[in-house]
C-alpha cells in the first residue's frame, strides 16, 4: 500500500472558527480552475490554531464508485466546489496504491455535538 502524505490544513467551521486538521496531499492537489475542490490549502508558517475538536463533525460529501462502499471526503470550506456540487468527481487512493474515480453522491453539513453537551 502506498504511503499517504498527510498535510496540515485549516478547516473553517460554520461559526467562523478555523481549526487545524490534516488531509491527504493527493486530495488537496485536485483542483478546478486553480481552486482545490475540497477548499483545502496547505498551512505554511507558524500555526496557532486549535486542533479540530473531536465532537465537531466536519462538513463533506459522500462519494461512490460502482462495486465499492461509499466514502466520505471532508470539505474545508462551505464554498468548496465539491461540497456545492460544482465539481462532481474526485480521484481517491485505493488499497494497493492505485487511484479510482469516485462520483459525488450527497453532501453532509457540519454538526457540532459540543453544543448538546454544554450546560444551559
Amino acid at each position: 500500500m502506498a504511503d499517504r502524505n498527510l498535510v496540515t490544513v485549516l478547516y473553517h467551521a460554520d461559526d467562523g472558527t478555523a481549526y487545524r486538521t490534516k488531509q491527504d496531499a493527493a486530495i488537496i492537489a485536485q483542483e478546478d480552475a486553480g481552486d482545490p475542490i475540497t477548499g483545502a490549502v496547505a498551512l505554511t508558517g507558524a500555526d496557532t490554531h486549535e486542533e479540530l475538536p473531536a465532537l465537531l463533525r466536519p462538513r463533506g460529501v459522500y462519494v461512490t464508485k460502482a462495486g465499492s462502499n461509499p466514502r466520505f471526503v471532508v470539505c474545508m470550506t462551505a464554498d468548496a466546489k465539491l461540497y456545492l456540487g460544482t465539481v462532481t468527481a474526485i480521484n481517491l487512493q485505493q488499497l494497493g496504491g492505485a487511484t479510482a474515480a469516485y462520483t459525488r453522491h450527497k453532501a453532509k453539513s457540519e454538526r457540532d455535538h459540543r453544543k448538546a453537551s454544554r450546560p444551559a
